[in-house]
């Protein structure tokens, strides 16, 4: 037990330190000033996107990709992006986005998909459109400065594990009530009891319940 309070107490302080040097660095003029330059360098030479969406969070998706410049005129931009939407048979939406280079990236074209479910919240539906569309923007970003600055970021889905359920996922309830009434000629007494079974797994959901 000392031992492990020894080394939390030990993790703690070099957390602490880690920020303490990494403020520092960050907030010193110097860093400040050339990250600043860097970003203002780099955005002069980004591509210039006209998307084309009815159905599209301009707002967010304008906060969310960073390394293309936003017209609002589609004879300026570098990139036509033009975003298609129908419904799915099970109630989401399929949008297709076409990125059409133009200018510097004439010939360069690609199509993806992006399919909501009925369940999908409209922030699940923004966030998974941002996804498809800055992948289909790397070819284009890739014959420019910010090629040097793009990484590539592998999420491997984890699926759940079974769990070991010594009562194979069955959950039992019991429950009881009754009343008492005298009277001078009787008595009277009643009760009522309700047992109920659920299992509830990753595949199915069954209840049973008896009441009397």
């Amino acid at each position: 037990m000392k031992g492990e309070k020894k080394e939390i107490k030990r993790g703690v302080i070099l957390f602490v330190s880690f920020l303490f040097v990494l403020g520092f660095v960050l907030t010193s003029p110097s860093y400040s000033k050339d990250r600043q330059f860097d970003i203002n360098d780099l955005k002069k030479d980004a591509p210039k996107l006209f998307l084309d969406c009815r159905r599209c969070d301009h707002e967010y998706i304008k906060t969310e990709i960073l390394f293309v410049n936003f017209v609002r005129d589609r004879k300026e931009a570098d990139i036509h992006l033009l975003v298609t939407t129908q419904r799915t048979g099970a109630g989401g939406w399929e949008y297709t986005m076409a990125f059409i280079g133009q200018k510097d990236f004439q010939g360069i074209l690609d199509t993806m998909k992006y399919v909501s479910t009925q369940a999908d919240s409209r922030d699940d539906v923004r966030r998974g459109m941002v996804r498809v569309m800055k992948l289909g923007l790397v070819p284009f970003l890739n014959k420019t400065p910010i090629a040097d600055y793009l990484d590539v970021l592998f999420e491997e889905k984890v699926m759940p594990t079974a769990v070991e359920d010594k009562w194979n996922f069955w959950v039992f309830h019991l429950s009881f009530s009754g009343s008492v009434d005298g009277e001078a000629q009787r008595d009277y007494f009643s009760m009522r009891g309700n047992i109920s079974a659920n299992r509830v797994t990753l595949e199915s959901k069954l209840r049973l319940s008896i009441s009397a």
